[in-house]
C-alpha cells in the first residue's frame, strides 16, 4: 500500500513539474511570451509594434485571408499545414491565428507535436484583433 501511495505522489510531482516547465516558456528577450501556448491579441500587437522577429501564421481560408489579415502574415490554410511544414521556421516564435481560435489551437498543438517549441495560439483570432480595431490589410 505504501509503495502505491509513493508511486502516485511521484507521478503527481512529475506531472506538476511538466506543467510548471511548460508555463515557463520564455521569449527570446527573457520575458514570458504568453500563458502556456496561448497569447493575447494585445501581446501580439505589442510584439509587432516593438519589431520583434515573429513568424505570423494565418491558417484561415484564402477567402477569409483576403477579407483582412495582419500585415506580414503568411497564409497556410489549416488543411495545408502538414504538407508545408518546411515553410514554418523552428528558430522563430510562431504566432498561429485563424478567425476565432479553434483552427489555430489545433495547428498549434500539431506543430508542438511535430517538434516545434516556439508556437503560440492567438486567443480570439482575427475577430478579437478586429474588435480591438488593430490594423489589417486586404
Amino acid at each position: 500500500m505504501n509503495k502505491k501511495i509513493i508511486s502516485v505522489v511521484i507521478a503527481l510531482v512529475l506531472i506538476m513539474g511538466f506543467v510548471i516547465v511548460s508555463k515557463m516558456r520564455l521569449f527570446a528577450g527573457g520575458a514570458p511570451l504568453s500563458d502556456g501556448n496561448n497569447i493575447t491579441v494585445e501581446k501580439v500587437k505589442t510584439l509587432i509594434d516593438s519589431n520583434e522577429e515573429l513568424f505570423l501564421l494565418d491558417v484561415r481560408t484564402d477567402r477569409e485571408y483576403k477579407g483582412g489579415h495582419i500585415e506580414g502574415t503568411r497564409l497556410i490554410p489549416v488543411n495545408s499545414v502538414n504538407g508545408r511544414l518546411a515553410e514554418i521556421p523552428k528558430d522563430k516564435d510562431v504566432i498561429v491565428m485563424c478567425a476565432v481560435g479553434g483552427r489555430s489551437s489545433a495547428v498549434t498543438k500539431f506543430l508542438l507535436e511535430s517538434g516545434y517549441s516556439r508556437v503560440y495560439n492567438m486567443l480570439g483570432g482575427m475577430k478579437e484583433w478586429e474588435k480591438k480595431r488593430y490594423p489589417t490589410v486586404k
